[in-house]
């Protein structure tokens, strides 16, 4: 059983291109990041899908003053060659890597999807 398991997570791995990072390799793509250049708070939306990729995540940016840098974000825990964040698990422990920690979530729910809120602020040693 554990042998189809694994022989299962490879053949969806490799036909959607999921590829796990490993924390030496977050160490070593951080520097993509400045986390000086990113606000104090980072609220981050969750929209639960009940399809295999996951959840999609939204960084509310358009008119802040850090628009760029929260671009830059998003862009990181969301795309295949960086994190790839796939759930709410990974979300905690990429933000917590990069500096960050978990405060609350609210439901920001929409019609017909499940979407929450998630509000992380900066460490206290990357605070200004």
């Amino acid at each position: 059983m554990f042998k189809k398991s694994l022989t299962l997570i490879a053949i969806v791995s490799f036909v959607f291109g999921f590829e796990p990072i490993s924390s030496q390799e977050l160490n070593n793509n951080i520097s993509y990041l400045d986390i000086d250049e990113l606000p104090e708070y980072v609220v981050v939306i969750c929209e639960m899908s009940t399809s295999i990729a996951g959840i999609m995540l939204v960084i509310p940016s358009k008119g802040s003053e850090h628009e760029s840098a929260l671009d830059k974000l998003e862009e990181y825990l969301t795309a295949k060659n960086k994190l790839n964040v796939r759930n709410q698990t990974d979300l905690l422990n990429h933000m917590s890597k990069l500096g960050f920690e978990y405060v609350d979530a609210y439901t920001a729910s929409q019609s017909f999807f499940n979407r929450t809120g998630m509000v992380f602020r900066k460490k206290a040693r990357h605070r200004k």
